[in-house]
């Protein structure tokens, strides 16, 4: 299996202990007016973009007839906001078949890239064997170029035997297929032509190449099942799991740096990451039941799976509460926290969870947007661990009451778990 060398982060970022993205509303479940969009004000120096199209000057919030997607004006007034509001990246899902309208992963963080100026764009997760590599090698090093060193290309295999039949690959062999692929990525970024690439002649060998090159994104993986950590300890440059409490989150990524030592790696070479639910309350602690069922029941039309089986991995209550139970997350040793807001308008939510944040680890923790961009074609990833005053600070925040039905069902580690892994395995 080819063996291929993942980029070396450097200083500040989105390493920053605190640092917080959110993901982008690119599955929308058309869910009504969001109720924390009406009962929470946001800072007062959010764009007028803040998908509240009441608001004097507000950019169209149209949402494409028939089909219940937002507008590219909706995704870039919420990328602006987010960026606005502290957010140090901003994500987008992949399905390239789903039973719900989907705007394509790579072409959302376009429209993100253009409406920010220092925030990183990256996918969360894309789902490459179902993908002609070559194409998404031009994608991404597009991305990062138009992005000026921003883009962060989240890769992961998917759990859907069907997405696969639907796209013509073996559903089998997808975790061999993006092996090759990312190594295929990898040699088309390369400053120099490999010799061992596809047959040409030697007055065309010079002519047909990717270009520029070596401008290729860091690569993160998501998932947390052994091949996934296999994969990331030999190839990635971040690893962004999912539907990990904070005590798995610690395991796993002790796990994952012991891996990391056995081929000869640095642990703090691989960016920690993970993506949380979050559902905060319209009406403080009185309305903590309505934020754990509306967000519940947005998981399960996203998922068609029955609402009790999201109670656990779904964050949701007051902001102050949830930005304590993000705090644990931090305190395990992640240095970015992607939030998927349960609501299709979820800048309100992100932007008072953020304040909440700041108000749980101190102000001095919390960064704001990723610092200027380091010349082009690097994004400036620190690991450095966090210190252990920052450490004592988040471990002892108060977890908020989330309370799980009696059925304990666990999900597959995937932006997307099939019914039949929704008991309790872990894929990617």
């Amino acid at each position: 299996m080819p063996t291929t060398a993942p980029q070396t982060p450097e200083t500040g970022g989105l390493g920053s202990l605190g640092s917080l993205g959110l993901m982008l509303p690119t599955m929308p479940q058309g869910s009504a007016a969001s109720p924390c969009r009406r009962a929470h004000a946001g800072p007062p120096d959010l764009p007028t973009g803040s998908l509240d199209p009441s608001e004097p000057g507000a950019p169209s919030t149209t949402w494409a007839t028939g089909t219940g997607l937002p507008s590219a004006a909706a995704l870039a007034a919420v990328a602006a906001g987010a960026e606005a509001a502290g957010a140090a990246g901003v994500w987008a899902c992949d399905h390239l078949f789903w039973h719900t309208p989907v705007v394509e992963c790579l072409t959302a963080l376009a429209i993100a890239a253009a409406a920010t100026e220092r925030c990183a764009v990256g996918s969360s997760v894309l789902q490459l064997p179902l993908r002609d590599a070559t194409v998404v090698a031009k994608q991404a090093s597009s991305l990062q170029q138009l992005s000026a060193g921003r883009a962060v290309l989240g890769l992961g295999v998917g759990s859907h035997p069907g997405e696969y039949a639907a796209a013509g690959h073996d559903f089998a062999a997808r975790g061999r297929r993006l092996d090759d692929q990312v190594a295929e990525l990898r040699r088309l970024w390369a400053a120099d032509p490999d010799p061992d690439g596809p047959s040409l002649d030697d007055s065309d060998r010079g002519r047909y190449r990717q270009r520029p090159a070596g401008e290729g994104p860091p690569i993160w993986f998501g998932g947390s099942s052994t091949a996934a950590l296999e994969r990331t300890a030999r190839q990635g440059d971040g690893w962004m799991p999912l539907f990990l409490d904070p005590d798995q989150y610690t395991a796993t990524r002790a796990d994952l740096a012991r891996r990391c030592e056995t081929v000869g790696r640095d642990p703090d070479g691989v960016v920690p990451a993970l993506v949380v639910f979050v559902s905060l309350a319209a009406g403080g602690a009185d309305g903590e039941d309505e934020a754990m069922a509306r967000g519940t029941g947005w998981m399960s039309s996203l998922y068609r799976l029955p609402p009790r089986a999201f109670a656990r991995h779904l964050v949701a209550g007051t902001a102050r509460r949830c930005a304590e139970r993000l705090a644990q997350w931090f305190a395990a040793g992640a240095a970015h926290v992607v939030i998927f807001v349960t609501d299709d308008e979820p800048l309100v939510q992100f932007s008072d969870l953020s304040t909440a944040l700041s108000g749980v680890l101190g102000a001095d923790r919390m960064p704001g947007p990723t610092p200027t961009p380091p010349p082009r074609g690097t994004l400036s990833l620190s690991t450095a661990p966090p210190s252990d005053s920052t450490r004592r600070r988040a471990a002892s925040a108060t977890e908020p009451t989330v309370r799980a039905p009696a059925d304990r069902t666990d999900l597959a580690a995937t932006p997307g778990p099939s019914p039949s892994e929704a008991a309790g395995g872990r894929s990617w």
